[in-house]
């Protein structure tokens, strides 16, 4: 409610950089549950609003998520435990907006409509690579907006045009 105080906070940080503004620490973010923690802290906030409908924009590229592989998962599953009570406690419906637009895995342009020689084993295992880490985003993104009720705005140049149908429902 106070508009200079949320100035101040957009004015203070460096968005789309790795810079952070004078004096401003990095903080510790465990495995990448920094991400759930602001989802979390969002809809702890909007917990004592009235129970009318609330929704989040989640605008990034991916929400690491529990179960993993390794030491992570210690930290990763509570912190996705958390998220997922937290949206459902304050009725917050989160909607996951991914700002990448439309993405190719190819490595050169054309690559998958030749199919000869033309194409090394390199260009071939680094698109596979590049299929498999987009499809694990991606679905991270879409994993947020299923458990929460909402949508994923995915591989589009137009994301605007999917956010008015989901305001409309409000």
């Amino acid at each position: 409610t106070d508009r200079g105080r949320l100035k101040r906070a957009i004015d203070a940080t460096a968005f789309g950089t790795n810079k952070r503004a004078e004096g401003e620490e990095w903080g510790n973010c465990n495995c990448g549950t920094c991400r759930l923690e602001a989802i979390t802290r969002v809809a702890d906030a909007l917990r004592n609003e009235p129970q009318r409908r609330k929704t989040v924009f989640f605008i990034g590229e991916r929400v690491q998520l529990a179960p993993v592989p390794g030491r992570c998962n210690a930290y990763l599953e509570p912190a996705t435990r958390q998220m997922v009570n937290a949206a459902q406690l304050a009725n917050v419906t989160v909607h996951t907006v991914d700002p990448n637009s439309l993405e190719t895995t190819n490595v050169h342009a054309g690559d998958d409509f030749k199919p000869e020689a033309g194409v090394s084993a390199q260009a071939a295992s680094q698109e596979q690579a590049n299929r498999a880490h987009l499809i694990e985003r991606q679905q991270s993104l879409q994993t947020v907006a299923d458990w929460t009720g909402g949508r994923a705005i995915l591989n589009t140049n137009v994301p605007e045009q999917s956010v008015r149908p989901i305001l409309d429902e409000l």
